[in-house]
């Protein structure tokens, strides 16, 4: 080791005023959101070809049963509800109605006794029911000679029967049903336009559903005033800027009075209702994506309501969250599934969300997590394509930071005083980094790195929780990044960075500390001509280099000028992998040294004190191998790319963990006997990983997290 001279023809590019680094504070390019919870995320496969949704009860237990249908087909599937959304079993059944949409029919006590249904297909609307197995059974159907599309249910009149509207973009104006000796009979109220969209709703507050239709023809909402007997005026139109593509009648405000929400492009409208149904005071909600369908929700349980929409053109399902009088979150993209056709309410005694789904046959649900206790899979904005833990001080559960690789976004999940996820905080960064590394400065303020092999920049982003403000600076290397070693001493706040580069094809490791707040870089680069890895370790750096027959460790300790000691080990196979830490929990650091050789795998652990030259010669410090089970696919190089460090706090001590991409099984590697015998233990399948942390929580209970590949979330399994 020596080093690098400044002025020197070779290291010119390498001296310490080439350093360049970049502050920014930036406190408007990030966004906090309050999601409280709303993160259970659940996939049920499905037959494909289905088009629409709904929830039900039809057995009148505590757990929300779903059915999906399509009006082009003769298919209707129920899925039976079970504990915390799972479904337990479904029915498959051939029909001939085709229903395009399904409405729950409700009695004056507000429980469900009959569903409404339209089939476009088959130009029909009428009555239906669904068994306790979750059969249907359909009453006999109203015929039109035109194609109806879309319902509505209301009671407009003194009588405890319900009325049904009826309309659609190729339907004659609009009717209604209404029940007379036991079938339904039709109502002509317009026959010279076409309504897309129209609902029974009390505009005016004298307890009869009015009527409220967008005119396709001449783009206007129509207000239809009801004289309490069932007869409908037109009072007011209002002219709209655009195609209207979804229309809803709520109290978004919680002020008692009704308002009208509807969407056009990538805008939801409010018309706000008040005292004399004026509909006056209007607010517009700019969305990311065009809005094909919105529900609105208390869905983060704060007393607010909040919206979530999906857009079918670029399927996907955003939500935002009101945070006070009509002002709302930053939109938060939960789906970006193909084939999304449609989306609603997810609500039971035990579940609070949204359920979305796929053409391509499968129903995603969204709903509140109540309780990290066991196994968990959670889902929030964007893809988590790689995980890091987020430690608090004084507990051994972390908060999880995930980046979105395709977006460049960094989401942080943070626990809410019941230890539930509760906010996202969400910032951009500047590449598609594949490493991070993540620090806890205090409860209040973390520090965060991002780096990427072969590049030649670290983006560090600090974070404070309490005002959600963040610090951001860039640390350009003078060569391509290896890796990236943080070292916390007792007596600073914030970590000093140790960057092993490759600077034409020499191996050197620059030293970075924090003073005023931004990091600089300390004395010069000091060059390691031969080594084929560092690893620096609190405040030791261990340097390998290898030959045909020898492996050689040089370790050095803090400013690295000489080393420590030099360890020649007789060993002729190939060198993979060293890492430093108190795997015994008795104060005491070992190395561990892995090396492969035609697929098997072995460990060489070594006690780091002054005396380990003269011991060398113990046979409690020869390789041991470790068993690598071909049954089971196990590869040398899958061993060394998948290991991960437990970090877990006192009493349990830390493990090494290793997760096998060829047999989805998540490992531990047992050391026993004070460092004699070594093994590999399986502990829980865990499939289409991406990168994974293991976190003890509940009573020292130890969970894998890891983000999954296939569905896009991030699973907690206990192990």
């Amino acid at each position: 080791m020596r080093r690098l001279e400044e002025g020197k023809k070779d290291f010119r590019l390498i001296g310490k005023h080439f350093l360049l680094v970049f502050l920014i504070i930036a406190p408007a390019t990030q966004s906090q959101i309050y999601f409280n919870g709303l993160c259970r995320y659940a996939v049920h496969d499905i037959e494909p070809g289905l088009t629409s949704l709904i929830s039900l009860n039809f057995n009148n237990d505590y757990y929300t049963d779903l059915a999906a249908f399509s009006g082009s087909g003769n298919k209707i599937i129920t899925l039976h509800g079970a504990e915390k959304g799972n479904k337990i079993r479904k029915t498959v059944v051939n029909n001939s109605a085709s229903p395009d949409k399904i409405l729950p029919v409700t009695d004056a006590a507000n429980n469900v006794k009959e569903y409404l249904y339209v089939s476009r297909k088959k130009r029909t609307a009428g009555l239906m029911n669904f068994n306790q197995g979750g059969y249907p059974i359909f009453g006999t159907p109203v015929r039109f000679n035109t194609y109806p599309s879309n319902i509505s249910v209301g009671n407009t009149d003194n009588d405890p029967e319900k009325e049904f509207l009826i309309s659609g973009d190729s339907f004659a104006g609009m009717e209604l049903l209404k029940h007379k000796k036991g079938r339904l009979v039709r109502s002509q109220i317009v026959k010279d336009h076409i309504y897309p969209l129209a609902i029974l709703v009390d505009l005016n507050s004298d307890g009869f559903a009015d009527i409220l239709a967008y005119n396709l023809i001449e783009n206007k909402l129509e207000f239809f005033y009801n004289n309490s007997n069932g007869k409908f005026a037109l009072v007011k139109q209002t002219p709209v800027s655009g195609k209207v593509n979804h229309l809803y009648a709520y109290n978004i405000n919680s002020d008692f009075f009704t308002d009208i929400l509807f969407s056009i492009g990538n805008n939801i409208h409010f018309l706000l209702g008040d005292s004399s149904s004026s509909y006056k005071r209007q607010f517009t909600l700019r969305t990311n994506y065009e809005v094909h369908k919105f529900i609105p929700g208390d869905f983060n349980r704060d007393g607010l309501t909040d919206l979530c929409y999906l857009n079918t053109r670029n399927s996907v399902v955003s939500a935002v969250f009101q945070k006070d009088d009509l002002t709302f979150s930053k939109e938060l993209l939960y789906l970006e599934k193909e084939g999304l056709e449609d989306l609603i309410p997810y609500y039971s005694r035990f579940i609070e969300g949204f359920a979305a789904l796929s053409n391509k046959g499968q129903i995603f649900t969204l709903a509140r997590e109540s309780f990290l206790g066991s196994n968990n899979t959670i889902k929030l904005a964007g893809n988590a394509d790689i995980i890091v833990p987020v430690s608090r001080p004084g507990t051994s559960a972390a908060d999880i930071g995930y980046l979105d690789t395709t977006r460049k976004v960094f989401n942080l999940v943070l626990r809410n005083e019941d230890q539930m996820p509760g906010i996202l905080f969400s910032t951009p960064v500047n590449a598609n980094y594949k490493n991070i590394k993540a620090e806890s400065i205090s409860n209040s303020e973390k520090i965060f790195y991002f780096y990427s092999q072969k590049d030649r920049m670290i983006e560090v982003v600090l974070l404070d929780l309490n005002n959600f403000r963040l610090k951001r600076e860039f640390v350009n290397c003078e060569g391509e990044i290896k890796e990236v070693f943080l070292r916390k001493r007792e007596s600073e706040i914030y970590p000093e960075l140790y960057v092993f580069q490759n600077i034409s094809g020499k191996k050197v490791v620059a030293h970075y500390n924090y003073p005023q707040k931004r990091y600089r870089k300390t004395g010069e680069t000091i060059l390691f001509p031969e080594a084929i890895d560092i690893n620096v370790q609190g405040g030791e750096l261990f340097s390998w280099t290898s030959d045909s027959s020898h492996t050689t460790l040089q370790r050095y300790m803090e400013n690295f000028s000489q080393p420590l000691e030099v360890v020649s080990l007789p060993v002729k196979y190939s060198y993979r992998k060293s890492i430093s830490f108190d795997f015994l929990n008795n104060g005491q650091n070992r190395l561990l040294t892995f090396f492969a050789e035609k697929g098997t795998s072995f460990l060489q652990i070594l006690p780091l004190n002054k005396e380990i030259t003269r011991k060398l010669a113990g046979k409690k410090y020869l390789l041991k191998q470790i068993e690598l089970r071909e049954k089971e696919n196990l590869t040398s190089e899958d061993f060394f790319n998948n290991l991960y460090i437990g970090k877990i706090n006192h009493p349990l001590s830390p493990k090494i963990y290793f997760h096998s991409a060829y047999s989805d099984l998540l490992y531990r590697l047992d050391i026993t006997g004070r460092g004699r015998y070594v093994a590999l233990t399986p502990l829980a399948e865990v499939q289409n990983t991406g990168s994974y942390f293991v976190e003890n929580r509940l009573r020292n209970r130890r969970f894998v997290v890891y983000s999954d590949k296939e569905l896009n979330c991030i699973r907690s399994v206990k192990i």
